[in-house]
């Protein structure tokens, strides 16, 4: 029996010394909150927003014109694929919420949310 364990202790001794070199050997780790430029997403949850409350008042062109804006920021961003499509239908849902005529105040309510930031957050995992 204590032949099976030293083999066991050697290994699992082995594995911590890898984990900790490896930590020690890149010590450049950066939270993901430090690594992404949020402003650029909460921008485009912005216009999203925006656009789709002046789809549902009618004002079709208007809500082309931002959607074409938000589309810019897709474009030129470097956040992966699907944090654009969370936000993207985060925001979508968030607008048919707001009430007529109050869509910049409510949009902007909508950019400051705490939900906005776990529906970010939660899209890089």
């Amino acid at each position: 029996m204590l032949r099976l364990r030293r083999p066991l202790f050697r290994v699992i001794t082995l594995a911590v010394l890898l984990i900790l070199g490896s930590c020690v050997a890149n010590p450049d780790w950066r939270d993901v909150e430090d690594y992404w430029r949020y402003d650029d997403l909460y921008d485009f949850a912005y216009l999203v927003c925006m656009a789709e409350t002046h789809r549902n008042e009618g004002r079709v062109p208007l809500a082309n014109a931002l959607d074409g804006e938000a589309w810019r920021f897709v474009e030129r961003g470097d956040f992966p694929g699907r944090t654009y499509v969370r936000v993207l239908a985060a925001s979508r849902s968030y607008a048919y919420r707001v009430p007529s005529g109050d869509s910049s105040v409510g949009c902007a309510r909508w950019k400051r949310s705490q939900t906005l930031h776990h529906v970010i957050i939660l899209s890089f995992y």
